[in-house]
Parts: C-alpha cells; structure tokens; sequence
C-alpha cells in the first residue's frame, strides 16, 4: 500500500501550481521516513538474529537504505531532465530534501545515478541533449544544496557545455563558496576557480564576474590581491575605475533571456556594503547609459533593475507622481498622506514654494537664482494640475478651489511686492481696467450665477452649459484682452438672450444664435492659444446637433480655396499698406531733373521692387531710405551742374548715401520675406483647426443631410493644396477627412432629408471635374465621393430616424419615404460613359481606371452598364494601354458574383463574340498593331468569358 501511494505522489510533483507541488513532496518524504524506519527495525532484528554472518556479503546500499528510496532517488534524478510541466522544480526539491534527510545516500549513489541515466548519447537530437543537460546541472546543484560531503564536483566543465548551463553552473558555484570550509576551500576550490580569476576582462561573462565577486566577499582574505590587481585593473573588481568595463559585460547577459541575471543581486550587495562604491556613477555609467540608451531588450532589463533596487533606496530618492496612477507602488501611501490635513499642508507647502521660488532652505547663489525659480515654479504648476486631475482620488473640500484662486492670481495679477513710488499720490503704478470691461465682468457673474441656479435647480440644458464655459474663459481672458473680451461678450450675451428667446417662443425657425456663436468659435481658433482650441473643440462637439445650414458654412468658407487672393479674410493686410503703395507712385512721379539723376532713382525704386508691401516691420527702414533720398535729391537740387562738377568730397557722400538705400531695401525685403512666411504659417494652422471642426460634425452628425456639402470644398481643398509646398499638409488633412471619415462611415442621412435631384447634380459635378483632375489622389477622392453620394441616394442601411429638417415639402416627403432607392441609373450612367469616353479617346486625358474599377468592385449592377461600351473600346481605344484596361474592367465584370450575372452575360455575349472574333483576325494578320499583352488580356477576358457563359441555362 506504501508503494502505491508513493507512486501516486510524483504526478503531483510535476504540476504547474506550487501548492500541489509541496503538497506531494510533504507527502512523499513522509511515506519514505516510514519506508526507511521500518527498513532500519528490520535491518537491526535480522542483524540480532544473523550475528555470526559477515558483513561483507551483502553491498552497503542493500543495508544502508529501502528499496522505496532507492526507486525514489532514480526516478528522481532521471525526471529533472524531463521537460513536462514544472517537472525538474518539483523533483530537484524533493531530491535536495532527501538527500539532506537521509544521510546514508553518499554522493557516490547520485553520481552514479547521474553518469548511468543523463549521460550524453552521440544521436541524442539537439531537445534531449537540452534536457539531458539541464538535468545534469540541476542534480549537481541538488548535491550542492544538500551539503552532502564531497571533496570535488566537476561544474565548472558542465558550464562550458551550452550557453543556457552558464548561469545554472555559476550559480551552483556560488553555492559551494558559502558552504564549504577553509580547508576545503584552500585544497580543492581555490585551484578550481583559479582560472575565472585569472581570466581578466578579455575573458569576462557575467558569470565569472559573479563567482569573482562572491570570493572577494567571502574569501578576500585567501585571494592574491597583487594577481587580481595585474588580470582586473584593481585589486576590487567593483571599483569606480572598472563601471565602464563592467557595463560592457552585463550588457552581454542578455544572450540567452532578456532577463536579470542572478549576478545584479551581488553587485547590489557588494556596492551598498562598501563604503568606497559610487552608486550614482556606478547607476549612471552601467543602467542608464548601458541599458536605457540601448535595445528594447536592455531597456526591459533596465526597468527591472529599477523594480529591483526601490527597496533598498532611500525613501527620499524613491518616487515621483506615486498619485498618477493606481498603478505605482506609492499610490496607496499617497492617497493616505493626502487625506484631510496632509492635503492641506501639502498644498501650503507647495504654494510657500512657488512665492518663495526655491524648495530648500538655503537660498540658491544669484547668478542661478532666476533659472532655479523658474523650474521650481513649473514643477509645482505641474504638481497642482496633477492634484487637480486627480481630484476624484482625493477627499472632497474646499481645496479644489483654493487651488483654482491660487491660479488665478498668479496668472492674471501681480502679487510680488512693490515698492511705493515718488509720486504726489503715493500709489502704485497698476493697469486699470476700462469701465466697459468692468461692467462685462459684473454682466458676466450675473449670467453664470443664473446658468448655476439652473443646474441647482436641474434645470440645466447642454446650450447653458455651452455659454457657461464660454462666459467664464472670457471673463478670464478680460485680464489680459480687455477691449476684445468685452467686445466677445457682447456677442455671447446676445446669443444668449436670443437662445433663451428661441426656447420660449418655441419657434420651428433654424436658430440664427447658433450661426454669431460659429463666428464666436471661429474668431477663438485664431488664437495661438492650445486651451482656445481644446475650448472650441468641446463646445462645437456640443453644438452640432443644433448647427444650421449657414453656420456650417462659415466653417466651410474658412477653408475653401479663394480664387482671389484678395477677398482672402485670413490674407494678412497692414493698415499701411496702401498709404505706402501710393507714396511710392509719387516717388516714381516726383523727379523730373536730369537724366542720371532719374535713372539712379529709378534703380534705386525698382531695388525696393514690392518692399512697400511688407508693413509695419518695414517702416523704420523705409523712414531711413526715404530721409537719405531726400538728402541726396537737396544735395544734388543745391549743385545745378551736372554729375562731373562733383568733387570727390560730394562723390563720396553721394556713394555712402547710394550704399545706405541698398541697405536699407535689402533689410526691409527680408523683413517683408519673413512676414510673408509667418502669415502663411497662420493660415495654414488656423484651416487645420477649422478642419478639426469639421471632422467633429462629421462624426458627430453622419447622417445629417448638411455633410453632402462638404465634399465639394473638401475636394477643393485637397485639389490646391495637395501640389502646394506650404499648404501641402493641409491638403492631406482634407484628403484623410473626405477618404477616411466622411465617404467610410456607413451611418448616411436619410432619403427622406435629401433632394435627390441635387444629389445628382453633385455627382455630375463631380465626373466633370474628374476630367481634369491634377493628380491621381484627387481622381480617387473624387471617385470615393461619387459612390458616396451613389449609396446616399440607394438608402441607408441605418433604421433610425434622422433629427434634421427636410429641405422638401411635406408631400414630397412622404412620397420619398416610400421608396428605397432615389438613384437615377441612367442619368448615372451617361455620365459615367462620358468620363469613359475621355478616358479611352483622349491621350492626355486625366483620369485613372481607379475611377472605373472602384464602381465595378463596389456596385458591379452599375458597372454592367458600362459593358456595351467597354466591348467597342475593346477595339476602338486610342492605345493598347486603354484596351488592355477595357479588358481587365469587363473582366472585373465577368467575375462577379452576383444575382444578376448570367442575365448580363446573356445580353453581350453576341457584341462580345463579334469582338473577339474581329480581334483574333485582326491578330492573325501581318500588319497588326496589337502587343503581346493586350493579346495576353483578351486571351484571358476570353477564357473567363467562356467558364461564366457554360454555367448559365441554355
């Protein structure tokens, strides 16, 4: 019964959780203490009884220990090369129990077991030699850990074996340092590792670094320091000088698993314990310029390394944001500290530091003075915003807005003290506001204190909490733009009133607020102000299921292409301008002397060129040239006599003074290139933004009949920008909305919400622009947009009903409602046989068979009505690139699977015959034209043709 049940632990042994694992070694060591015991009573009765027999008769292993134990030890041993499960985890602590336990197992027994059962056989494959291997190592680290005696355990020979053996065997070397003793030490190890200490840094491993650390630590005493010194550099292996070769080498203990090796545990030890060791050079040189700048690899590593090395650091070294997330070791602790009154003292504190400009005690030297204020200011703004964002995490209380003043005050007023100046009034010198601004602010309290009392009373609408957050940022924004505040104010306060005007007359009418607050929005996007833009985002994300058509509009006229620069609103003009311009007419008209002295101002006038237009930049540099020309005409006015009765005297001032106007011009015409490329980039970011705006209707509003009108400026967009180098970005922003999002989204608006006579007229537009098309980007865009609008006009897959007002009357309404598909096909068709026509007739012209293909693919029903004459360009296109591609589209045809196919077959099997057999007669002459491949393609059209045609009913 006790061999069944020791049979039955060793599953158990090899199961992947711990618990089951301890349980069956707890179990199995139980039954063979039972085992042995009985062996042993049995052993000593029949010793009793057999006295006179001699001893050595019988081996030593039969008397010494059970059979169930010496089954157990070979199974053992032969399971710790198996790779099932956690099978060598749970043998080899089994096997270390049992041979720590029952002493009359030598280390002969084991070896013996070892050389007889995981011995490496010639044809072992390349996965028993890795298990035979590892066997090997973990029962020689068994016999290690189980102290058992043994003079000499040949290791080191195993570690060179394979590269994943080193750190085991190491390991295991480790071990026999801590437990052997001096004598064992001095006689039999110390030669054995003589050669990893004389190997030096030519030769070094991460294991042989271990094992040389491991003896300086414990066996310094016995080792030749002058020898350590000569082979290492320093008679300390870890010493300051070697940080730089040790990060060479730990960088290489990647080479089996990117995981940390069991030598940083002793370099920890060994650097903390001497007093000597640099751990932030030793970190610097070795982690972060080892691992952190290297491969994801050693960046993992180095990571763990910082897990690993937390605890043993200060707790004033340890963490930063340990609030930010629920996820950093800190953050309960955190949490904890800021609860009621260590909130409030943290918040003081950080506060203190801010005025004071410097965390410690001792005031920082001047001359760095300003530079630390300034960074210990923007790491406490940062440490106030986190609280803030994790305020939820945080006990409720007046804190939030104790923060929110402290901001506050800081951003819009000053609070250092001043001294009193020498004035009559003895007053500080401040900025005051205007009395339109102050009575904007008090306007301002009063409309939020009612929108507040709304939401008191839950009476709160999304359009209040809109005006809300607009009223507050502008109130804000009185302390720094007081006269465009105010002026912004005024709009939003009238806006307001005719919202609150609309709610309670409870008009049908489209909201005319909504288009002023679209000004509002857009007017704020040219601020080069991230917290305007997120602002704006927000409150149009609000907006858009209240926008009318003219308030999208606006958004759209923003960025639609002027084809007059000059009616452009986002052009950049000065009020100087044409004052400058009309001066420099009058300059052209004004000298009337002699001849040289017109063409010397003439040159001169013409080096300026356009410089008049470059604005106020230019002013000082034109007041310079102008007072110099009007130097140069009196001087000249004073000497009637011409160029040659000039002394060199006037000559040289006449030269100077030519040399300042050159100058002069050339300064004001970088001045006007520079002004000229800021503007661009103005115009570029404000469109990105407003087409941010867009992108949020669009996926706000998908099925609203209003995103039919995007595409056209959207394309318009993409077609002037995308060939331009300044606004080139802006172009592919246009392209990603009109490809991506609006044409990709399956949600579309209602048939009952649109004109399916506009809609056509949209598609028309469309193909005739295809026709001259600048690029194959804009061909594509266009063709996404035509089988946009083609499934807008089939229906929408969507049920639900659609909150936008028809632009129909209600009988046309009802009688749309009825109907599934508004799409003319052959409307659709002409069309689209007359951009085929220009694609297979003209030479130059601008389309792409994408245009063609993506209809076929997408709705092969409306590409079949191209069929009749893709079979006569077959023949009558004007190149053999424009049949080849008539071929590949009817193929495309041929091989759709669809309800309808055959019937389609039907129809143009009789033209498509005819053809073929035009074309191979054609073929068969001498004095064809066909190529190879428009052959190759018709040969395939033909094949296919044939296999579609079979499968239709006779």
């Amino acid at each position: 019964m006790s061999s069944e049940n020791i049979l039955s632990q060793f599953w158990d042994l090899a199961s992947n959780q711990e618990e089951t694992r301890l349980k069956a070694a707890l179990q199995l060591l139980s039954l063979l203490r039972e085992a042995q015991n009985k062996f042993e009573e049995s052993q000593a009765i029949q010793g009793k009884e057999n006295g006179d027999r001699d001893a050595n008769d019988k081996r030593e292993e039969d008397i010494t220990y059970c059979e169930e134990l010496n089954y157990c030890v070979k199974r053992l041993v032969k399971g710790l090369a198996s790779s099932r499960k956690r099978a060598r985890h749970g043998f080899a602590t089994v096997l270390t129990e049992i041979l720590s336990e029952f002493r009359c197992l030598t280390p002969e027994v084991v070896l013996g077991l070892i050389a007889k059962h995981l011995a490496i056989i010639g044809s072992a494959k390349a996965a028993e030699q890795r298990g035979l291997y590892l066997g090997q190592t973990f029962a020689l680290i068994v016999i290690v850990r189980s102290q058992i005696k043994k003079d000499k355990i040949s290791i080191q020979e195993l570690g060179k074996k394979k590269s994943y053996l080193r750190e085991l065997c190491a390991k295991a070397i480790v071990d026999i340092l801590t437990v052997v003793s001096t004598d064992v030490f001095t006689k039999v190890v110390y030669p054995s590792v003589m050669e990893v200490l004389e190997s030096g840094w030519e030769q070094a491993t991460p294991e042989k670094i271990l094992v040389v650390l491991v003896l300086q630590r414990i066996w310094g005493n016995h080792i030749n320091e002058k020898m350590v010194k000569r082979k290492w550099g320093c008679s300390f292996i870890a010493d300051k000088k070697n940080y730089s070769q040790l990060a060479v080498v730990l960088q290489t203990s990647l080479s089996s698993h990117p995981r940390l090796h069991c030598v940083w545990d002793e370099i920890f030890k060994t650097l903390f314990n001497n007093p000597a060791s640099d751990f932030q050079l030793f970190w610097n040189t070795v982690v972060e310029r080892g691992f952190f700048e290297s491969s994801h690899d050693r960046k993992y590593v180095g990571f763990q390394l910082v897990k690993k090395i937390l605890p043993q650091i200060s707790a004033n070294q340890v963490f930063l944001n340990s609030l930010s997330s629920d996820e950093t070791y800190l953050y309960k602790a955190a949490r904890e500290l800021l609860k009621e009154t260590g909130l409030q003292k943290f918040l003081t504190w950080l506060m203190e530091t801010f005025d004071r400009g410097y965390i410690d005690s001792s005031e920082p030297e001047s001359g760095s003075s300003a530079k630390i204020a300034e960074l210990t200011r923007i790491a406490v703004l940062n440490q106030l915003f986190c609280l803030i964002k994790r305020r939820t995490a945080l006990p409720e209380g007046d804190w939030v807005k104790q923060v929110l003043f402290f901001f506050l005050e800081r951003a819009y007023f000053k609070v250092d003290p001043k001294e009193l100046l020498a004035d009559e009034k003895n007053k500080v010198a401040s900025d005051k506001w205007t009395d339109e601004a102050a009575s904007a602010f008090k306007k301002v309290i009063k409309l939020v204190g009612k929108i507040q009392k709304k939401r008191e009373r839950e009476q709160i609408c999304e359009e209040d909490e809109v005006f809300e957050m607009l009223f507050c940022h502008m109130a804000l924004q009185l302390f720094v733009e007081p006269e465009e505040a105010a002026d912004i104010l005024k709009e939003l306060e009238t806006c307001y009133k005719k919202q609150k005007k609309r709610e309670e007359e409870d008009n049908s009418e489209e909201p005319q607020w909504v288009e002023v607050l679209t000004e509002v929005l857009l007017s704020l996007l040219t601020r080069p102000s991230s917290l305007f833009r997120h602002l704006v985002d927000h409150i149009f994300a609000i907006l858009t299921p209240h926008l009318t058509f003219a308030a999208l509009n606006l958004c759209i006229e923003s960025v639609a292409p002027k084809e007059d620069a000059e009616n452009d609103p986002l052009e950049v003009v000065d009020e100087s301008e044409d004052d400058e311009e009309e001066d420099g007419d009058d300059e052209e008209m004004e000298d009337d002397g002699n001849v040289e002295e017109k063409e010397t101002s003439k040159r001169t006038l013409e080096s300026g060129g356009n410089e008049n237009e470059n604005g106020e930049e230019g002013n000082s540099s034109e007041d310079e040239e102008n007072e110099v020309v009007d130097d140069d005409v009196a001087f000249r006015s004073e000497d009637s006599s011409s160029e040659d009765d000039l002394d060199d005297e006037a000559m040289m001032q006449f030269d100077v003074a030519l040399a300042t106007v050159f100058r002069s011009r050339l300064l004001a015409k970088q001045k006007g290139k520079n002004k000229n490329e800021g503007s661009t980039k103005i115009i570029l970011q404000f469109k990105l933004r407003v087409l941010d705006l867009i992108e949020i209707f669009i996926k706000k509003q998908a099925s609203s009949p209003f995103v039919l009108d995007l595409i056209d400026p959207l394309l318009g967009l993409a077609w002037s920008s995308l060939g331009s180098k300044e606004f080139r970005s802006l172009g592919e922003r246009a392209e990603g909305l009109l490809k991506n999002n609006l044409c990709a989204y399956k949600e579309l608006p209602p048939i009952s919400s649109i004109d399916a006579n506009d809609v056509h007229d949209k598609i028309d537009q469309l193909i005739e622009k295809s026709l001259s098309a600048p690029s194959t980007a804009v061909v594509t865009l266009i063709t996404r947009a035509c089988l946009y609008l083609v499934r807008v006009l089939r229906g929408s897959q969507t049920t639900q009903g659609s909150r936008f007002s028809s632009k129909k009357a209600p009988q046309e309404q009802d009688k749309d409602n009825t109907k599934e598909n508004l799409l003319d096909t052959q409307r659709f068709s002409a069309a689209y046989k007359k951009a085929l026509q220009d694609f297979m007739e003209k030479r130059g012209t601008r389309l792409h068979p994408v245009f063609f293909t993506e209809l076929i693919r997408r709705h092969p029903h409306l590409g079949w009505l191209l069929a009749e004459d893709l079979i006569k360009y077959l023949e009558s296109a004007v190149n053999n690139f424009r049949k080849s591609q008539a071929c590949q589209m009817l193929l495309q045809l041929v091989s759709q699977k669809t309800p309808e196919n055959s019937k389609h077959i039907k129809e143009i099997a009789p033209s498509l015959q005819k053809t073929f057999i035009s074309i191979m007669t054609k073929v068969s002459s001498s004095e064809t034209e066909m190529k190879a491949k428009h052959v190759r393609e018709v040969l395939k059209l033909a094949a296919r043709f044939v296999i579609e045609a079979n499968k239709t009913e006779e």
